[in-house]
Formats: structure tokens, sequence, C-alpha cells
């Protein structure tokens, strides 16, 4: 299905504080958003082509995440078109702790609803920075940390933490959302990988019987008041096989945000199968749902079998109930 963006006219720009100056996006609550002509972007399933992304501004953006949040990339940045919606960049951090965030940065070309951007139920606020950015902070105790820049550039950043239910943990968050807002409020110039360096993200470290695998990646589901998705990694080897999982839910305008997570690791196996979980809302109608694969691997004393890009599976529209 394909997506009008609805134009606004001119007015005076009261968030970026200049008269007479061509309105830009701005996150606003649902009533204005439907009451300016726009449909709900959850309803709406978006078609997207994904690869890996690539190219210098990619390269600092990414070193820019590091260096603010002391993380590190997990994996290979993602590139999804969705037409006339836009391009997003989303890179995927972790700490040695095993902290986890998802960071999300595309162009804004309507406003975006508050609830694009929070949880029913999170303790959220919205506000203006001193630069003229506004700032959408959402901490909910089950489904974590939702920090959002839109900067006067036009760059919607949402940095996602699934795992990170404290007021501490939205307050440090906020403070690597903020920084990077002030120092790149810029759009970051976004190269797709080809095809055929593609095949340079799989990696396979050693010479004669290296291990390999495959990966099934499959549709959500529901089953009594949960969405689950299970996934499956089999190689050709045994050795010390890892795989991680996440449900993942569209909220519109290319913003998909985690609800579950798990990831395990065994030893001395050929397989692995890992299901992740959430207890959905019943009553809350039909939501776009995804899984998407970060992590995976196979080691053993023959080499190591590795992919170093995210994949995500296909698309179901699910009813909790």
């Amino acid at each position: 299905m394909s997506f009008t963006v609805h134009q606004k006219p001119l007015r005076t720009n009261a968030f970026a504080g200049e008269s007479g100056a061509e309105v830009m996006p701005e996150i606003v609550s649902d009533e204005q958003y439907l009451a300016d002509g726009n449909v709900d972007p959850k309803t709406i399933d978006p078609v997207i082509e994904a690869t890996p992304a690539a190219g210098s501004g990619v390269d600092t953006f990414t070193s820019l995440l590091s260096e603010v949040s002391g993380m590190s990339a997990s994996s290979a940045p993602i590139s999804e078109n969705y037409g006339e919606i836009g391009q997003t960049l989303v890179v995927d951090l972790d700490s040695e702790l095993g902290d986890q965030v998802s960071v999300t940065r595309v162009a804004a070309k309507t406003d975006i609803p508050q609830s694009t951007l929070s949880d029913d139920g999170a303790q959220k606020s919205l506000s203006v920075l001193p630069n003229g950015s506004q700032l959408m902070t959402s901490l909910h105790p089950e489904t974590g940390v939702m920090v959002s820049t839109l900067s006067r550039k036009g760059q919607l950043t949402v940095w996602n933490a699934l795992n990170a239910t404290t007021e501490d943990d939205l307050t440090r968050i906020t403070q690597w959302a903020t920084e990077v807002d002030s120092r790149q409020p810029e759009a970051v110039e976004v190269q797709t990988v080809s095809a055929s360096r593609q095949s340079e993200l799989v990696g396979i470290q050693a010479a004669s019987a290296a291990p390999s695998c495959y990966l099934t990646i499959n549709k959500p589901y529901t089953k009594s008041g949960r969405v689950e998705v299970s996934n499956r990694l089999l190689c050709n080897q045994n050795g010390r096989i890892k795989l991680d999982s996440y449900i993942e839910q569209y909220r519109g305008l290319g913003i998909w945000v985690s609800k579950a997570s798990n990831a395990a690791q065994k030893e001395n196996i050929s397989y692995i199968w890992v299901t992740a979980s959430w207890k959905c809302s019943v009553g809350a109608g039909s939501q776009l749902y995804r899984t998407r694969i970060i992590q995976r691997s196979l080691r053993n004393s023959n080499g190591v079998w590795y992919e170093t890009h995210g994949i995500m599976g296909p698309q179901v529209r699910l009813t909790c109930g």
C-alpha cells in the first residue's frame, strides 16, 4: 500500500520560532494528527526494501552513537526504504554488560503522532530543547524506554531500549539522545550495500571443513494472549551456537519498536530454537508485527560461521486475544 504524504500549508512555525517560515514537521497529539487529515500510520502496512547500509555518513553517525553511549554496534547498520515515507537507518548497540539499544534515524516528512513514539500506559513527556529540537520521552515498566528527538532540520531519531525500565535508564538515554541531536541534527547520507558486497557480511573463518548454517525466520503468531515467535539456526557441525530473536511492532512512519527479545547460546550442538514472547493488550486492535534477528553464529575447532547484519522477518497483522 502506498502512503500519501499530507502536505500542510505555510504557517508560522512556533516550534522553530521562525515567523512566516514554512512549517517543519512536529511531534503532535494523536488528536491533532488526525484532525489535520492524516491517517493513523499504524494502520498502513508498509512495503519495505531492507539492505545493509554503508558510506562515510553511516560510519560517522555510528561512531557518534558509540562515543556518546559508550556502547558498540552489535551488527552492521541497516537501511530500510519505505517509498514515500522515506529511508530509515537502524543501528543496534550493545555493551559488555548486556545492555542493548536500537537507534532509528529518518527524515520526517509529516507531523509525528505521540503514539508512534510511546507505549500505552507509559510515563511520557514532550518538551523543546534549547536548540529548538523537540524531545519526547517514554518509560514503561514492561516495554522499556523510548527517547525521541526531532531536530529543526527535520531529522527524527528514536532510541528504543527494551530492557531499560528505570528512571536512571531514562535519564541516561535521554542524555545520549540530546547530545547526538545537538551534534548531528542534519540528515545522515546513507549508501546501500550492493548484492555482491552483502556476501562479505557472511563470514566463514577457516580454510577447509568450516561450518555453515541456515537460519529459519518465522512470522509472529498469537497464543493465549501473547505474541510469540520461534526461530531456528541449523548448522552442519556441532559447536558453540548462538541466536537472538526480537518481536517488533510497527508504529508507522518507518518506526518499529521492540516488544520482546530472547537470546540463547548452547555448547556442542548443531541447531538451536529461540522463542520470544510478549503479553499483548487484549482489545488494542490489529497491530503489525515482525521478527528481527541481530546475532547468529556457530564456533568450533574448524572455524566460525557468522552473519553481522540484522535481518527482518516477514510482517503479519495480529489481533491480541
